[in-house]
């Protein structure tokens, strides 16, 4: 995972985290693409799943960089969730497969809210 920090007076702070999940590159049988998005006003990326009728999702203010990758719509195979996290004041997102780390960060008292499951993906034990 990689996190743009938006509190640098630059703007250009991207940050390597650690890799969060196992995702393919190319279509699996069961899966589906997810897209990463950007809002150039406010320099926040985010990763979605396609719209309902198979195509790139939308989101007013963002537009569509491409397909990140491939991963599952429903927990199967193995997969666990991908949960989010929104800080809509710092105009950010987090994703991780620990309900724990998810959990800690909701209630840091710093302006997270629960973004749901983005989609399911491998473990990284699963390699």
């Amino acid at each position: 995972m990689i996190a743009y920090d938006t509190n640098t007076a630059n703007h250009d702070n991207w940050q390597f985290q650690n890799t969060a999940f196992l995702a393919w590159l190319n279509i699996q049988e069961f899966t589906v693409p997810f897209y990463q998005m950007v809002n150039t006003n406010t320099d926040d990326d985010y990763n979605f799943l396609p719209a309902v009728n198979g195509g790139p999702p939308t989101a007013a203010g963002f537009s569509v960089q491409g397909i990140a990758g491939y991963a599952y719509t429903t927990q199967i195979c193995g997969s666990v969730p991908l949960l989010s996290a929104v800080n809509a004041a710092a105009s950010d997102h987090w994703w991780t497969t620990n309900p724990n780390d998810h959990a800690d960060v909701l209630a840091s008292g710093t302006g997270w809210v629960d973004g749901g499951v983005a989609f399911y993906v491998l473990p990284l034990d699963s390699a």
